[in-house]
């Protein structure tokens, strides 16, 4: 399998597009009931630890997970999905990263959360590799990977932003042979 270095510039662009609207797209009963269910996972591994959002977008984990600004941390490719994430919850810090790119500082996290990243990483190897270093020793990595549902409905909002954008899909063993490298 061919793959490149790279997630493609026109996802960070469509997002960077659509940023404004993202949330409201998400706010139905099911992407609710999905949300607390990571919520509700991520509540058991986050006490005392900082936590690292990869991809964080609007920083929409934290709509529905109390956390302590200091032990937040927020990063992702899209400026307006930041510019979103920095008027919704002032006082959290927010950076623009490469998610395939070595981070340029080795702080270590006790939780990593990538939320619905993955599909549109065209390097998965390269992706769990980039989280991976950024884990603690001990600490913990929540990967959500994405549902045929879920891949549906962002193709068609972000078929919206005009730009022409690639989606990558894993299956479950793909995912664990990424792992084992």
């Amino acid at each position: 399998m061919q793959l490149d270095p790279a997630p493609p510039v026109d996802i960070i662009g469509a997002y960077d597009v659509l940023a404004t609207e993202y949330d409201q797209a998400y706010s139905g009963p099911v992407e609710v009931a999905e949300d607390f269910a990571i919520g509700r996972w991520l509540r058991l591994y986050m006490l005392g630890e900082t936590i690292l959002d990869a991809g964080c977008g609007t920083g929409h984990l934290l709509d529905y997970v109390n956390i302590d600004p200091s032990a937040y941390r927020g990063i992702d490719a899209s400026e307006g999905m930041l510019a979103v994430a920095r008027e919704k919850h002032p006082g959290y810090l927010f950076a623009h990263a490469d998610l395939l790119a070595p981070p340029r500082r080795p702080w270590r996290y006790g939780v990593v959360a990538s939320i619905y990243v993955m599909l549109w990483m065209s390097d998965p190897v390269s992706f769990l590799n980039y989280l991976w270093n950024l884990v603690a020793p001990g600490g913990v990595l929540l990967l959500v990977t994405s549902s045929p549902r879920r891949e549906e409905r962002m193709s068609e909002l972000l078929s919206q932003s005009g730009y022409p954008v690639t989606q990558y899909g894993y299956t479950r063993e793909e995912i664990l042979t990424a792992l084992s490298t």
